[in-house]
């Protein structure tokens, strides 16, 4: 009984290592090209600013904000 389960269990590692070694990886397909930031003009004070974003000033919200403003 021993005896055919060390055999399955070679024959289970030398299988996966056969498709290991002849395995043949796909050529990755090209990413696209990241796109343009358009610059923005800033409105207001800084002060004015500060008082807009500070209720995002936290670190779940931070990108959000960024990304609307």
């Amino acid at each position: 009984m021993h005896r055919r389960l060390y055999a399955l269990g070679l024959t289970y590692v030398a299988a996966c290592g056969a498709l290991l070694f002849f395995h043949k990886p796909r050529a990755a397909a090209p990413l696209p090209p990241p796109p343009h930031a358009t610059p923005v003009e800033a409105v207001g004070t800084p002060g004015e600013w500060f008082a807009h974003i500070k209720p995002f000033c936290n670190p779940v919200e931070v990108e959000l904000a960024e990304r609307q403003n």
